[in-house]
């Protein structure tokens, strides 16, 4: 229901059907229960029950969408899909992609004044959701393995409050919890189109998605295991997390038109597209090829660097610029909500 005025948009432009999908949310059903349902959905659809109701659909006629979370988990089951070696779906849309639990790139601070989404989100206070003894035991052992799967390179990781419901801080730079930490660099995928808006705090997230998936950065590997895959990125002028929510702004409805027109090409090519294309909408909905750039190398290793720092830098760095840091065991934390408090 939250998402029907969006996805009626996107099958009316597309000339689709949608297969909106209810998948478990955290804390109560914690990674990967999330993944597992999404590529669950697509199995579904590529091999339905005989009482399904339908045929099997061709996998060249499925597209991935999904905004915020649930464009970073397009972009984990998409991943998830390559890994496992299944038929790939004709494309994927990144609707504000929310790509890296760990808030490592430049935007999740700087834009913190022009969107809504809330300063704090670093750290949360203990909550009873999070006892997950109270869960069925098969979803306990879940959340158990997920931990075991890779440790956070992090001494201090163990002092710290839990980051993300979503996930305990030893998974969060798992890539099918954030697809930002994919080995392979998004390579091997179907095309991508990824929108997001100018101002918001995620922006850096597609940015970066955009520019490593098609190998279009500074010291891109010439030859690679996996192809570069092709991916259309739009940057929304003066435009918040998810402006599509906005459905009365000319950015939104030049979104749902590239969506559809995008959905439309992939499923039934008619021309051959550059592996990577960068336009930027205007606040009239105007959109504008912009010159094909690879980012400077110094910006681009920085954002590396900063997706290497420690989970409890990246904290440390929020309280310096006074964000607030919800549950820090320190009087940091207290000195960081002074600073808010100031401002206010």
């Amino acid at each position: 229901m939250t998402h029907r005025f969006i996805t009626w948009r996107i099958s009316k432009y597309g000339k689709a059907r949608t297969f909106a999908i209810n998948y478990r949310l955290a804390p109560q059903h914690p990674f990967p229960a999330a993944v597992e349902d999404a590529l669950a959905a697509y199995l579904y659809l590529l091999e339905p029950p005989a009482d399904a109701g339908f045929r099997p659909v061709d996998p060249k006629h499925i597209v991935i969408a999904g905004d915020s979370a649930g464009g970073g988990l397009t972009m984990a089951t998409l991943l998830a899909i390559r890994d496992a070696r299944l038929p790939l779906p004709a494309g994927g849309v990144g609707i504000s992609p929310w790509v890296d639990l760990t808030h490592s790139l430049p935007s999740i601070l700087s834009n913190v004044a022009t969107d809504y989404l809330p300063e704090d989100g670093f750290e949360h206070l203990p909550s009873s959701a999070l006892d997950f003894d109270r869960l069925p035991k098969k979803q306990r052992d879940a959340e158990t393995e997920a931990a075991a799967v890779v440790t956070v390179t992090d001494a201090e990781t163990p002092q710290l409050k839990r980051m993300q419901y979503y996930a305990p801080n030893q998974v969060l730079k798992v890539p099918y919890a954030s697809p930002i930490f994919d080995l392979k660099g998004f390579t091997g995928l179907p095309p991508l189109l990824l929108q997001t808006g100018a101002c918001e705090r995620l922006r850096d997230e597609a940015i970066y998605t955009g520019h490593k998936a098609s190998l279009h950065y500074p010291s891109a590997p010439s030859l690679t295991t996996l192809p570069p895959t092709q991916v259309t990125l739009e940057v929304y002028a003066d435009m918040p997390h998810v402006f599509q929510m906005f459905v009365s702004t000319p950015q939104a409805a030049t979104s749902f038109s590239r969506i559809g027109e995008f959905v439309q090409h992939v499923v039934a090519p008619s021309e051959n597209r550059p592996i990577f294309e960068r336009f930027d909408v205007d606040t009239k909905g105007n959109a504008v090829k912009s010159p094909i750039r690879v980012m400077e190398k110094e910006e681009w290793n920085l954002w590396e660097s900063r997706l290497a720092l420690s989970l409890s830098e990246k904290v440390k760095e929020a309280e310096k610029v006074g964000m607030i840091v919800k549950g820090v065991p320190s009087s940091v934390g207290e000195e960081a909500g002074m600073k808010q408090k100031n401002k206010l």
